[in-house]
């Protein structure tokens, strides 16, 4: 996830200003924050594992999913679904080929 950076505008030079850097803070413009991170969890092989995050900002933050770095994508025993700002990640049946440190 990558914040917006705020636009950095100059107002026109006149015979009565002098040349100055102006910044606008866009109000509509939030950096992305997570406001629940993943929490580190042991599962029994077998079972569903759904891990969840909560990510907000403006624009809404694009979030995608890791598992050792590597970009996870939907698959039929992987499901990546988003509902507002909740993102989670559905691993159907967890095994020990899934063990990993996954990120968003």
């Amino acid at each position: 996830i990558t914040p917006e950076i705020t636009p950095e505008a100059t107002p026109e030079t006149t015979p009565e200003t002098s040349p100055t850097s102006v910044y606008f803070q866009d109000p509509l413009v939030q950096p992305p924050s997570f406001i629940q991170k993943l929490k580190s969890r042991e599962i029994p092989e077998g079972t569903r594992v759904q891990l969840d995050c909560i990510v907000v900002g403006i624009p809404t933050p694009e979030v995608r999913w890791y598992c050792e770095g590597k970009e996870l994508e939907n698959l039929p025993d992987i499901q990546i679904i988003h509902t507002g700002n909740l993102h989670s990640l559905i691993i159907s049946e967890a095994f020990e080929e899934d063990t990993g440190r996954y990120s968003c």
